[in-house]
C-alpha cells in the first residue's frame, strides 16, 4: 500500500523500547512488512484493505492465499497481506498439518483434569508451542500495526483476519483507542475464528474505532476456540458463538468450513474463498 513501506520504519523508529520488545528473541522488525495481493492498483484508488493470515506454510502464500479470495474486492480497494513472524506461523502451520491445535488440546488436558500441575504444565508449554507464542506475541505485532497505521496517510481502510491474524487485527484497535486515535477511523472490520475475548467491554471500544461493519465470523465445531482457550480468554472465545452485542454482526461459518475436517484453525485459509462470500467482504 503506498505509504506503508516507510509507515513501518517511521514506527521501528518511533516506538522506542515498547517496540524494540515486540520482536525479541531471534525476530526483527524488518521482519514486519506489507505484500501486495493481486496486480497493481491503478492509481487514485482511494480505499485500502489489509489481510492478516492466522498461518502460512510458504512464503509466497502470505500474499498468495487472498488472491482468489479477494477478487472482488480487488476492483474497489488496494490490498495488501501483512508478513509478520514468518517463522512462527510457518511452524504454526507445520504443527497444524500434523496435530492440529496442540497447545489447545494441551490446556484442554489440563483444564478436563483440574490438576493444578496439569494447568502449570500447560501453561509453560505455550512458551515453546508456536501456538501459544503466537497467541501471546498478537499483542506485540498489533502494537506495530497499530503505529503504521498512525503513521499512514488517512484513507478508507479494511481489516480482515482468520484465526491469530485475527487475533493481531482485534488487538490492534485495542491499541488505537490507547493512544487515542479517534472514533470511525477504521472502515470495515472482519474476524473470521477470532481467538480473542468475548468481553463486551474491548468490543465496545473496538466498535468506536470502526464506522462500518465489525464482522464476527464465528466456528461452533473449532475445538481450539471451544475448548483449548476458554482458560485463556475473559468469557470464553469470540470465534466460537455469535456476541450478543449491539453493533456487532454475527456470521455463522461452521457449515462452510465443516465441510472440509472440521478442525477449524487449519481450514480457514482453505475454504477463504468461501468465507469471503459469506461475509460480503466489498
Amino acid at each position: 500500500l503506498t505509504g506503508l513501506g516507510s509507515s513501518v520504519t517511521a514506527a521501528s523508529a518511533g516506538a522506542g523500547a515498547v517496540t524494540k520488545a515486540v520482536y525479541d528473541r531471534t525476530s526483527t522488525a524488518a521482519s514486519f512488512s506489507f505484500r501486495p495481493v493481486g496486480p497493481p492498483c491503478a492509481s487514485g484508488r482511494a480505499a485500502a484493505l489489509i489481510a492478516v493470515s492466522g498461518w502460512v506454510a510458504k512464503d509466497e502464500e502470505v500474499a498468495t492465499q487472498w488472491e482468489g479470495a479477494l477478487h472482488d474486492a480487488a476492483s474497489t480497494r488496494e490490498i495488501c497481506a501483512l508478513r509478520y513472524d514468518f517463522n512462527r506461523l510457518q511452524a504454526l502451520g507445520a504443527s497444524m498439518e500434523t496435530v492440529p491445535s496442540s497447545m489447545a488440546w494441551t490446556l484442554i488436558s489440563g483444564a478436563a483434569s483440574g490438576a493444578k500441575a496439569a494447568v502449570q504444565r500447560a501453561a509453560g508449554a505455550a512458551a515453546t508451542d508456536p501456538w501459544g507464542v503466537l497467541f501471546h506475541r498478537a499483542q506485540r505485532n498489533a502494537e506495530l500495526l497499530a503505529r503504521v497505521i498512525l503513521r499512514t496517510p488517512s484513507r478508507p481502510l479494511t481489516l480482515i483476519g482468520y484465526g491469530i491474524g485475527a487475533r493481531v487485527v482485534f488487538c490492534c484497535l485495542l491499541k488505537l483507542a490507547e493512544f487515542n486515535i479517534g472514533e470511525g477511523v477504521i472502515d470495515h472490520l472482519f474476524l473470521i475464528g477470532a481467538p480473542v475475548t468475548s468481553d463486551e467491554g474491548d468490543w465496545q471500544v473496538v466498535r468506536s474505532i470502526v464506522a462500518g461493519r465489525l464482522v464476527n465470523a464465528f466456528h461452533t465445531a473449532d475445538p481450539a476456540l471451544r475448548n483449548g482457550w476458554q482458560v485463556a480468554l475473559k468469557k470464553g472465545a469470540a470465534g466460537s458463538a455469535s456476541l450478543p452485542l449491539m453493533g456487532v454482526e454475527n456470521v455463522d461459518v461452521t457449515g462452510t468450513v465443516s465441510r472440509k475436517t472440521k478442525s477449524g484453525q487449519v481450514d480457514y485459509r482453505s475454504c477463504l474463498p468461501s468465507l469471503i462470500a459469506a461475509l460480503r467482504v466489498e
